[in-house]
């Protein structure tokens, strides 16, 4: 295959710049990511088939004829092969062989088959003719880009006529590929297609290499759930193209393919990327245009910075310092930090336009999207910035981003919304630290000793991560609170429920639940986080909730009765904390 010289695609500190801020200026620099990718998946390719055929020496003359078809289609036709080499899950299925032949090679021998269904793609594209035998598995033979063919058996023979004409025979079946392949037929289940605008972008359920984890892959889906997938993408782009067209412009140019996913207890809408998968998007059957627009700006910057990482490495990725990330439960080291800045400042500045235009009853919700993920988009952008485990591309980067939420910060947010996003990122902030921080056992013992004794809390207690985090329920007050922006009539829940209290604006009440269930059950870490946002977010329930948990701790190991959690916070207010490591 042709590859070209990969050492010409970089990138120069000014398209670094251009890429961070979007727009116009971003379109070339976004030719050369994805000329990168390009690159890559032919790589990764001749690395699969030259290092597949060494490791399953039985599989080496399958390889070679597979890959030899494919470089002819490219020789011969360089835009039908280069649309299935651009593909996605192309590069997902490269990347993940590769290392599951350094695995275990003789378990990774199925998997080398897929090349052949590559080389196929191919040729059915532009009309070559050639006769391929293929194995399958699963009673599914998967051509990428096009669909798939139900058979029974393990191998088939793929014959191509020529142009829009190719037979699948497996056994006594024969399963002839409509002249559109977009279209089912017996035996055939098309990739589903949607438009985007101009654009076409496929929406899979197919392809064997999709792999989104945690989330579960819906089976394929019915023509409901296209056309509902089709009406959301609708309101999403006429949004997008509207009001966000820096955006729109780099979705247009390289994204490619949605992939449904299914959500887990309690998850609203989600959304997800590979970095072995540029340009796909995979996202839970949205709820709106709005929700799926923002999951196409979230993710495709993820997609994008993964793009730009290959042709300028912006992160050190054995460097050990991990971070507070405030979007995620865990701590994360400062490559994935900094692609959570990256995806949420695209997010931020969706909110901060979008609130301008939104439904009247949609803009406290807007206005609280927008001033929660700048601030603390920004202040994780801050705990990063200077750190040595950036490259001099990656600060570079940082450096933009900081510039660009700076600038926003100057912008006004009613003063309710500000609160409530305030209140959202103080509740994030003390469920991590409670989760992920341990106190100095020296330190909680000397605070202990001074409760019993009488004597005024204060001093300093130093923290560090935990080797393994505590067990925590998902936290919903933030979810149930935005179920209450988004319908405040339709609202409903417990009323007895401290989390539906606080998420009406109850905060005495949501108190005195939380109150409640810490005094039943101290190990119950959501309520003293809950406690402490309810009475306040300045204090030390939430400033230091670790810190309160193990005093309650060490208090009650004695045999003696627990203290009371509000007496214990106020005797806590002069008691400050050393986060040793730099991650909050």
């Amino acid at each position: 295959m042709t590859i070209g010289r990969t050492s010409d695609l970089r990138l120069s500190g000014t398209d670094l710049v251009a890429l961070v801020d979007g727009g116009d200026d971003e379109l070339l620099p976004l030719e050369t990511v994805h000329a990168g990718q390009l690159s890559k998946h032919k790589l990764l390719i001749c690395a699969v088939a030259r290092h597949g055929a060494r490791a399953v020496p039985s599989a080496a003359a399958a390889l070679r004829e597979y890959y030899d078809l494919l470089a002819t289609v490219e020789r011969e036709a360089a835009d039908a092969a280069d649309a299935v080499l651009r593909y996605p899950h192309v590069g997902a299925w490269a990347a993940q062989t590769m290392r599951r032949l350094a695995r275990n090679a003789d378990a990774a021998a199925l998997d080398l088959d897929y090349l052949g269904a590559i080389a196929v793609s191919a040729a059915i594209r532009a009309g070559h003719a050639c006769t391929v035998s293929l194995r399958f598995r699963d009673g599914a033979l998967v051509l990428p880009t096009l669909g798939r063919a139900l058979l029974s058996g393990t191998h088939a023979t793929v014959t191509v006529s020529g142009a829009a004409n190719a037979t699948i025979r497996a056994g006594e079946v024969a399963i002839t590929i409509p002249p559109d392949p977009c279209v089912d037929a017996p035996g055939w289940q098309a990739t589903h297609v949607l438009t985007m605008g101009d654009r076409t972008l496929y929406l899979d359920d197919l392809d064997p290499n999709r792999s989104y984890e945690p989330y579960p892959l819906p089976e394929r889906l019915g023509a409901g759930e296209v056309a509902h997938w089709q009406r959301a993408l609708d309101d999403a782009w006429n949004l997008l193209s509207t009001y966000h067209r820096g955006h729109a412009a780099a979705l247009r140019g390289g994204l490619s393919s949605l992939v449904p996913i299914g959500r887990r207890v309690d998850d609203r809408n989600v959304s997800a990327t590979s970095g072995d998968a540029f340009g796909a998007v995979a996202a839970s059957i949205p709820s709106d245009g709005t929700a799926l627009a923002v999951a196409l700006i979230h993710e495709f910057q993820h997609s994008k910075l993964c793009a730009i990482g290959d042709l300028e490495p912006l992160a050190d990725r054995g460097a050990g310092h991990l971070f507070y990330a405030p979007w995620r439960p865990d701590p994360r080291p400062a490559g994935a930090l900094l692609h959570g800045i990256f995806a949420h400042m695209a997010v931020a500045d969706f909110w901060r336009v979008h609130r301008q235009v939104a439904a009247p009853q949609d803009r406290l919700l807007a206005d609280v999207e927008f001033a929660r993920w700048l601030r603390q988009t920004h202040y994780a952008a801050r705990l990063l910035d200077g750190h040595e485990a950036l490259t001099a591309a990656g600060r570079q980067v940082l450096s933009r981003i900081l510039a660009r939420l700076a600038a926003w910060l100057s912008e006004a947010v009613p003063g309710q919304a500000l609160r409530l996003a305030e209140e959202t990122a103080a509740d994030h902030l003390s469920c991590w630290r409670l989760r992920n921080l341990e106190p100095e056992p020296g330190d909680i013992e000397r605070l202990a000793r001074d409760w019993r004794a009488g004597r005024p809390g204060g001093g300093v207690v130093r923290t560090r991560l935990r080797a393994e985090p505590l067990t925590a329920g998902r936290n919903v007050r933030t979810d149930l609170l935005y179920l209450r922006l988004r319908d405040p009539q339709g609202f409903e829940g417990d009323e007895d429920a401290p989390d539906v209290a606080y998420a009406r604006g109850d905060h005495e009440t949501a108190a005195q639940g939380y109150l409640t269930q810490v005094t039943s059950d101290p190990a119950r870490l959501h309520a003293w986080t809950g406690l402490g946002i309810a009475t306040g977010a300045d204090g030390a329930l939430t400033r230091c909730p670790e810190v309160a948990y193990a005093l309650q701790r060490v208090i009650m190991r004695g045999g003696e009765p627990a203290a009371d959690p509000l007496r214990l916070a106020r005797w806590l207010s002069q008691v400050g904390t050393e986060d040793r490591g730099g991650y909050v």
